[in-house]
């Protein structure tokens, strides 16, 4: 048997699904898995790994992103944006 169907992409969508996967857990299951990294500082990629229009982020996800300087912690950089840890999560989809 041969599919012959729509072709299927699954690089194209796996960072719209590790984005979804970490907006849907819980909010203390979430703090503590990424509590070993919020005193490391956040450097960008010399290079684009995915172009940031395809992630769908949110408001909130978007200053973020733009404030990463390769300075500050995961911790300075939402102490500084001065988000309430409720307003950091986006909606479930």
């Amino acid at each position: 048997m041969r599919y012959t169907g729509d072709r299927v992409r699954p690089a194209a969508r796996c960072p719209d699904l590790i984005v979804q996967a970490a907006r849907s857990l819980p909010l203390p299951r979430l703090q503590s898995r990424l509590a070993r990294y919020l005193n490391a500082v956040v450097e960008k990629l010399p290079h684009q790994v995915v172009a940031t229009d395809a992630l769908k982020l949110t408001a909130f996800e978007h200053r973020v992103a733009s404030s990463i300087d390769g300075r500050r912690t995961v911790s300075q950089l939402l102490t500084d944006l001065g988000a309430a840890g409720d307003q950091r999560r986006a909606p479930s989809w």
